[in-house]
């Protein structure tokens, strides 16, 4: 294929694109951005991350986000954490604060892990 040949696939699928978001963005809302609203302080944030983190929270998708989570951090081997409880603003015994903790109570080794998003790096204690 030449150049010529190859501008013209990318244009004619680039063209596609476009009429598909126009047909579908009534249903779809390809562009819309529901970040776009809130203001991007810690608290917030942190809220949003431990919401979706939480096995009880209202996306409905149980302990998913969570387990994927943990598998990006390198702690895939905890699974099944259906019993998992996320808080937020939470203060240690040596009152260090942390933005989100989780903890699996119903474990027989009761464990925390601790998440500090300081200046966009996350930081994590077990």
């Amino acid at each position: 294929m030449n150049i010529d040949g190859f501008l013209c696939s990318v244009w004619q699928q680039l063209e596609a694109v476009r009429i598909s978001r126009e047909m579908y963005a009534a249903k779809l809302s390809p562009e819309f951005n529901c970040f776009g609203y809130i203001s991007p302080n810690e608290l917030c944030l942190s809220q949003i991350i431990a919401d979706l983190l939480d096995p009880h929270g209202n996306h409905s998708q149980g302990d998913k986000f969570l387990s994927a989570f943990l598998g990006l951090i390198g702690l895939g081997c905890w699974t099944d954490n259906k019993d998992a409880q996320v808080n937020t603003e939470v203060t240690t015994f040596n009152n260090r604060r942390f933005d989100i903790e989780v903890k699996w109570p119903n474990r027989k080794l009761r464990r925390s892990t601790l998440f500090d998003r300081k200046s966009g790096i996350l930081s994590c204690i077990l």
